[in-house]
């Protein structure tokens, strides 16, 4: 295939892919044996995480390069407010001006990442990313020659936008080596963060040498993508997407919670049920729905022009005048120093990074679309609280203050709904459009932010500040209507709450009487001698034991309670018998020891969670049976309460398991007890028979007591 790396890696590294090192006699593997390095990368960890780190500094380092110069860019369009400003930005003035430096690459960018998207699908990514960085380096150096000039540096920062796509690049390449949903959300996530690293990267590299010049970091901003370029033409792997453990992994994944539904004794349906449930990783479709593509792209490109009233609008030009240029043009001391200004614009980019970690998490809870739509509306209430601290709160240094708290406390709420994107398209994306997908993507993106800042900058001069900062709330808002539809896609929206497969505990087995089963869990009546039968199979199986429930009181009716007492008697009575046949085995011989641990070993099957909770079930059962029995007075002596309790459930013993020193006497209490109980029914049963009789002779009975 065009888009495999056929060089095949060393013999000391295949031993290592192969069985991880020299066999146990010491004897090396055969070197005739050899792996491609994009088979090398799916089964050498060291091989793919080195693939993987050298094209994230590769996106970071062309972050860096990009946004070099971002803090300077209204000191450059400012004549005269620096020795390295431009003369002149004719025909733009100040906002207009500042936003037409960075538009020109991004349109570079957002034109290029269609077109290197789609080249990647054919020729594969690694080409298309060295070629990337390689030739970003170079007008690195091409645009410091040109910084006397303003619209020849803008020409070639046009021109280096167009090889500055290695972020669509990487996010299809993440595409193609991750299966797992949960891990691909994640390395998507990551790109952009490095991306966002990068661009804080490149604000602070202007700032530390702002003393050297404005456009000395250009040079900076080569030398690392000259060192990055060099990496990745050494240990950029290109992934094989024909390759089956593309997808292996997952019906790999399929395969053991089948086995794994096969091993606890689950039906054949039950186990193709969870199957279907546990597992969310599917195959990439077969062909793209270009409806839905174009409604994720849209809202995207939405998304980015109201975002840009958050950031950089409410930067600049609302805070950088508000808080420094008025009192700048009076001659007063701003509020806002200069290098302030560049701090807090450089690191805001860095905020993506929390969000980024915890993305999936919030994409596995509310779904992509779901982050997406959230964000959209964040985005909108975040910007108007901005513009409503600096417009009609005094410019003091703690309404200063209180912007920045809210812009950094915001923001990444608000970078939710961008990093949803990529992975949506991820998920509606054949493995052969992943590149083309992401690089729509990334066009929205770049024409978003190149083309609204510019026209903001220039509504903002025709009319307010105020005015280009609503009409950004208004197409967020807008934004969040066009995602709605999303969220009742499959794959995309919240997902389905589905009911999980019980365990073992709270299901039936193979063999087992299911509705059996959910009766004892629900609290209804199940003779004793079955449950034990139940649970004698499953501990012959070395199951979890089924725990009986008590259900509520008022779900008993005064029938119920009346078949409660008579079906009581017969379970008294197999407790006792149970409780005889352990006696009998030690009066037969049997070690102590042994009996203790077969007795321990079943009642350690009882799952503790299940145990609390028929805990709390008998706690709330027992006190709504004596407030309905006429016990209401039982609050009034908590002592009295409780010796009742005792009386009625007198100690067996206070030992935590069976030890040979303590198991016949426990036994023997245990019979005890139960005898009382059935003693008590019987003397009920005797006291009812004879009433009736009396009732019945009129008189002439006798009462039997």
């Amino acid at each position: 295939m065009a888009f495999e790396d056929e060089k095949a890696v060393s013999a000391d590294e295949e031993a290592a892919v192969v069985s991880g090192g020299a066999d146990d006699d010491g004897e090396d593997e055969d070197e005739t044996l050899k792996l491609t390095l994009s088979q090398a990368m799916y089964v050498n960890p060291k091989v793919r995480a080195r693939s993987l780190f050298v094209l994230r500094l590769g996106v970071m380092a062309d972050a860096v390069n990009t946004t070099i110069l971002q803090p300077n860019y209204p000191i450059m369009a400012t004549p005269n407010a620096h020795p390295d400003s431009f003369e002149s930005t004719s025909p733009f003035d100040f906002s207009a001006a500042t936003y037409f430096i960075p538009m020109t690459a991004l349109l570079g960018v957002g034109i290029a990442s269609v077109i290197i998207g789609t080249i990647s699908d054919k020729v594969g990514r690694r080409p298309c990313v060295l070629v990337c960085l390689c030739v970003s380096t170079v007008l690195s150096i091409v645009k410091y020659l040109c910084r006397r000039n303003f619209w020849a540096f803008c020409g070639v920062n046009f021109i280096n936008g167009l090889f500055s796509a290695t972020t669509p690049l990487a996010m299809a390449y993440m595409g193609d080596v991750f299966t797992d949903k949960d891990e691909k959300t994640m390395a998507i996530g990551m790109v952009g963060a490095y991306n966002m690293v990068g661009m804080s990267g490149g604000g602070i590299c202007a700032i530390l040498l702002e003393s050297q010049g404005l456009f000395i970091p250009l040079l900076l901003g080569a030398g690392l993508m000259a060192v990055s370029s060099i990496l990745n033409i050494i240990f950029l792997v290109e992934p094989n997407r024909t390759l089956a453990p593309s997808l292996a992994h997952q019906y790999a994944q399929v395969d053991d919670k089948r086995m794994e539904a096969v091993e606890s004794n689950q039906t054949g349906d039950q186990a193709a049920a969870w199957v279907e449930n546990e597992t969310d990783e599917k195959a990439p479709p077969e062909t793209l729905d270009n409806c839905l593509l174009w409604n994720i792209i849209f809202g995207a490109f939405a998304d980015n022009v109201g975002t840009s009233g958050l950031n950089p609008m409410c930067l600049s030009p609302l805070a950088f005048i508000q808080y420094y240029r008025n009192f700048w043009v009076l001659g007063l001391t701003p509020v806002m120093s200069l290098n302030a200004y560049k701090w807090i614009s450089t690191l805001i980019a860095i905020m993506i990074i929390p969000s980024a970690v915890v993305s999936p998490q919030v994409f596995k809870k509310m779904g992509a679309a779901g982050a997406c739509v959230s964000g959209n509306i964040v985005t909108a209430a975040v910007t108007v609280v901005l513009l409503y601290v600096a417009t009609a709160a005094p410019a003091t240094s703690g309404w200063f203050g209180a912007f920045v708290a809210i812009l950094y406390t915001g923001f990444p709420v608000t970078v939710f709904s961008q990093l949803s994107t990529g992975p949506m398209l991820d998920t509606i994306s054949p493995a052969s459009k992943r590149g083309y997908t992401q690089g729509l993507n990334t066009s929205a993106l770049n024409f978003g932010q190149a083309l609204t800042p510019w026209l903001l900058g220039l509504l903002a001069d025709a009319t307010s500040t105020s005015v280009a900062i609503w009409t950004c709330v208004g197409v967020s808002l807008f934004a969040a209507v066009v995602n709605v539809p999303l969220l009742f896609r499959d794959g995309l929206g919240p997902p389905k709450k589905v009911k999980q497969m019980p365990d073992e505990g709270h299901r039936g087995l193979v063999g087992e009487d299911d509705e059996l089963v959910e009766k004892v869990l629900r609290g209804e009546y199940v003779p004793v001698s079955m449950v034990d039968q139940l649970n004698e199979e499953r501990i012959k199986l070395g199951k979890q034991l089924l725990v009986q429930r008590y259900g509520q009181y008022s779900d008993n009716t005064t029938g119920d309670l009346e078949k409660l007492r008579q079906n009581a008697k017969s379970d008294f009575k197999h407790l006792l018998r149970r409780k005889e046949l352990f006696v009998g085995d030690l009066n037969k011989g049997e070690a102590r020891a042994a009996v203790c641990e077969r007795i321990n070993a079943a009642m350690n099957r009882l799952d503790e969670n299940d145990i609390t909770e028929a805990n709390q079930e008998l706690g709330v059962w027992f006190t709504d049976y004596l407030k309905d029995n006429g016990y209401r007075d039982v609050h009034m002596s908590a002592t009295a309460t409780k010796q009742m309790i005792m009386s009625a459930f007198p100690s067996i013993t206070q030992e935590k398991e069976f030890t040979p020193e303590n198991v016949e006497a426990t036994l023997l209490d245990s019979q005890r007890v139960y005898r009382k109980f059935v003693c008590l029914e019987d003397q009920e049963e005797l006291y009812t028979k004879s009433i009736r009789q009396l009732i019945a002779s009129k008189g002439s009975a006798p009462i039997v007591y």
